[in-house]
């Protein structure tokens, strides 16, 4: 039974938090039509490799930029709603498909090394700077790509050269202890028999299965870009050794969004681990909401928080 925990008891616990109610009109197509994710465009990396994402660039100057990290069982296809409800609202928004995932070189679910991940990924960062170099930049995330984020933030230079942070349903990985416990039917499950142990090399056990994916009808669809599981490389990648610290060190503006009813991960937990180590993050929890749909319904008040920042 799905775990729900009403935003009045939050806000009695953490007076932090913004709850506001799901967007019944989030985005409006007149024709009926279901919105299509953007083409496909290729950046080539300094590495020679090469980067797919997909971007949503108003006609009009932007008023603020925003990269925006997949999470582990998505690609950057799958945020085609936020990221048209965005461009509406004046932010040009540039969804990479990480090395490794979607329709980026490397093997599906691997990857060739950790580093090479987020240099690449800190390249694209500079990539979008050089498209927008007056415009407020944001780096974002959903699920564990905001641990991505977080060690990308970690080999950036203090002061952040960002104007702003954005994290949905955010996964700070196994040291935060924000898993709903017990899940029947947890999304990730987890092999931690491939992870290393004390004292042996993380080289040994680098392409082995390190979780698989228990999909949702809802999201799986045939798509062969949804694979079923990561490599132990790949999901060190986007898992931040010491999550606390990482967010403790975010120097810039911090906009949090969290689903009320998230399956995968208990709120109250994650709004309390958040709090604890920055204190002047910007919490909104949406009621209603579980981690599948929280993207759809924060796209309005995502862009209002993107709009007010200052490059």
């Amino acid at each position: 039974m799905m775990k729900r925990i009403s935003a009045l008891v939050l806000l009695e616990l953490l007076v932090a938090c913004t709850v506001v109610s799901p967007l019944s009109d989030e985005l409006k197509v007149s024709s009926g039509v279901p919105l299509e994710p953007a083409r496909l465009v290729a950046f080539t990396t300094s590495e020679g490799f090469e980067l797919a994402y997909r971007a949503y660039v108003p006609k009009a100057k932007p008023t603020a930029a925003l990269v925006f990290y997949h999470g582990g069982v998505y690609g950057g296809a799958d945020y085609q709603t936020l990221g048209h409800r965005l461009q509406q609202m004046g932010v040009a928004t540039y969804m990479p498909d990480i090395l490794g995932d979607g329709h980026g070189e490397s093997e599906g679910g691997d990857a060739p090394e950790p580093e090479r991940v987020l240099r690449n990924a800190k390249a694209f960062v500079a990539f979008v700077r050089t498209q927008h170099p007056d415009t407020a930049i944001a780096v974002g995330g959903h699920s564990s790509g905001v641990g991505l984020m977080l060690n990308v933030l970690d080999t950036m230079p203090k002061p952040l050269p960002l104007d702003g942070i954005v994290m949905i349903a955010p996964d700070f990985g196994h040291p935060a202890d924000s898993k709903n416990e017990p899940n029947p039917t947890p999304v990730v499950d987890p092999d931690f028999r491939s992870f290393p142990s004390d004292g042996v090399s993380d080289d040994w056990f680098e392409d082995e299965p390190a979780v698989g994916f228990n999909y949702p009808d809802i999201v799986r669809g045939g798509d062969p870009k949804l694979f079923e599981g990561k490599a132990s490389a790949m999901w060190k990648t986007v898992t931040p050794e010491e999550p606390r610290k990482a967010l403790a060190d975010i120097d810039v503006p911090i906009g949090i969004w969290l689903g009320e009813g998230d399956v995968e991960f208990d709120t109250a937990k994650v709004v309390q681990f958040v709090l604890d180590a920055n204190p002047n993050a910007k919490l909104t929890v949406v009621e209603g909401v579980g981690d599948l749909t929280s993207m759809a319904e924060t796209g309005q008040t995502v862009g209002n928080w993107l709009t007010a920042l200052k490059p």
